[in-house]
């Protein structure tokens, strides 16, 4: 009976991570053909009021607040590599039964968690797919992450973690349950130094602190992507936190830096005459440099010179056929050289441009010139 539950597990599992795609997690260094294991690690620290935010949407969701960073990490990887599908690692209690039943440890197994994000239209159903995920895998947990491995026929690659190379854990004891009769003990943090995963996420959680740290493998990543990391990470939580029932792209993973940052290189605002017209100045720039390319289009181009005097040529034309100043003029084109000398030459001929697309049904090209 034992047997025969296990083999129905491992069908589940297959069902769930055939095919899985590996993470994409863009390298800064080429993946070495024997892994190191050495892991760098970054310092994570939620802020104390985001940590009420967290407890209060787990309790709103009958989950836990694992299950919630679990969504936070699997939304942050998903954006940072464009995946939708994704596998994450855990752990859990491993089984008492055989030679561990009169053991004595902290005995654990593999998790191997895959959810769709497009299932997820904000982060709040992504906390709920990931619930019922979470509690469906260990409802399957009689079989172990090797057998699992096995039955799966994976294609060995030594440079890799089987099934998953992104790793979560969360540590949600106390510092009472470590008060011995005679020694008085508190927790320490340990910074990793090893690791079997490109990115591993170890974090604890006691009353309203969440604090530990994000590893990445030193031989595939710099420090710096790392830390932006780590940052993204608890910029998005907060976000999410915020606004659990927006839309999962509303929520940004940029910190306030990096926000700077954009803001900074594109910071292009230059002066211009507000009474210069559009077509003004594309004949002063043909004065300031006349040979240096202006078009370019399938192989065509054009320089500032020949569209200046292209389009004087054209705006030419449509005052001999009696367009005045004030007028409108239909330019039915498909984008090419052509369209955009049309456009400056009917401004050149003081009337505005109408743009109809060739695509528009006849109707209602026909309508458009009407109005």
């Amino acid at each position: 009976t034992q047997a025969r539950a296990i083999d129905q597990d491992i069908a589940w599992w297959r069902g769930v991570l055939e095919r899985a795609p590996q993470l994409e997690l863009a390298s800064d260094f080429p993946r070495p053909a024997s892994p190191t294991h050495r892991c760098g690690s970054i310092p994570v620290q939620l802020p104390g009021h985001a940590v009420g935010s967290l407890r209060a949407l787990a309790a709103d969701e009958g989950t836990t607040p694992l299950v919630v960073l679990l969504a936070a990490f699997r939304l942050l990887l998903a954006r940072s590599t464009g995946q939708s599908s994704l596998v994450l690692g855990t752990t859990q209690a491993a089984s008492a039964t055989g030679h561990l039943v009169d053991a004595c440890g902290p005995f654990s197994d593999y998790l191997a968690l895959r959810v769709d994000l497009t299932l997820a239209g904000s982060f709040r159903e992504l906390v709920r797919l990931e619930r019922d995920h979470h509690g469906e895998a260990l409802g399957h947990g009689r079989a172990s992450f090797d057998r699992i491995v096995e039955s799966l026929s994976l294609e060995r690659d030594v440079t890799r973690h089987p099934l998953f190379q992104a790793f979560f854990q969360l540590d949600t004891s106390s510092a009472e349950e470590l008060a011995w009769s005679g020694l008085h003990a508190t927790p320490v943090p340990l910074a990793p130094r090893y690791s079997l995963f490109d990115v591993t996420l170890k974090l604890s959680l006691r009353g309203n602190r969440l604090q530990g740290w994000l590893g990445y493998d030193e031989a595939v990543y710099r420090p710096q992507t790392g830390q932006r990391l780590a940052d993204r990470f608890v910029a998005l939580l907060e976000a999410a936190l915020r606004l659990p029932d927006a839309s999962l792209d509303a929520h940004s993973m940029l910190t306030p830096h990096e926000q700077q940052r954009l803001l900074e290189w594109n910071a292009t605002a230059a002066p211009f005459p507000e009474q210069t017209l559009l077509h003004e100045f594309l004949e002063q720039q043909a004065g300031r440099t006349p040979d240096a390319v202006a078009l370019v289009f399938e192989g065509q181009s054009l320089s500032y010179r020949e569209v200046n005097a292209q389009a004087n040529q054209l705006a030419g034309v449509l005052r001999r056929l009696g367009v005045a100043p004030g007028e409108r003029v239909g330019v039915l084109l498909e984008r090419s050289l052509d369209m955009v000398l049309a456009l400056y030459a009917t401004l050149k001929a003081g009337a505005a441009y109408v743009p109809l697309d060739p695509d528009y049904p006849v109707d209602r090209l026909l309508g458009m010139l009407d109005d």
